[in-house]
């Protein structure tokens, strides 16, 4: 069976996810024998970039996920009270993930965008100029970290 992050249902049927979809088939418990093709049921399910799907069962049969989208929205600067102060950069077709790292002087942010069909890339915000800067070459980059200027 391909498919990743499988789970069992109450009524005894495998579920787990190809790309973005999520597939179920009934199992025999006894043998493990899935005696049917599976079949999709949901569509949009999230998935992480090491393959973990983000949903899961309840022990009654409750599913709960995540909807992915390919439109990734703006960072956003919130105050204390969470109303937003500002939006940093733009909406763009992919997803930002990993940890946010401002640097040491409160200026700058950093953080790994993913676009669709592209590869991860770190990429600069510098709050007071406003502008967006991608770091790195060819090659996937991601998990930023700031040092102190020696």
């Amino acid at each position: 069976m391909q498919g990743s992050s499988p789970r069992l249902t109450p009524t005894g049927h495998l579920v787990f996810l190809r790309p973005t979809s999520l597939w179920a088939a009934p199992i025999d418990l006894d043998t493990f024998e899935v005696p049917v093709e599976a079949v999709p049921v949901l569509d949009g399910v999230n998935i992480r970039l090491d393959g973990y799907g983000l949903f899961d069962l309840a022990g009654d049969g409750t599913l709960i996920y995540r909807r992915r989208t390919d439109n990734a929205s703006p960072l956003v600067e919130v105050d204390r009270n969470g109303r937003t102060v500002r939006l940093i950069g733009e909406g763009f077709r992919g997803a930002h993930h990993g940890p946010l790292r401002f640097s040491p002087d409160g200026g700058s942010v950093a953080v790994c965008r993913h676009p669709v069909g592209g590869i991860d890339q770190v990429v600069i915000h510098d709050l007071r100029r406003g502008t967006v800067t991608p770091l790195g070459g060819a090659g996937d980059s991601r998990s930023p970290v700031w040092t102190l200027d020696a």
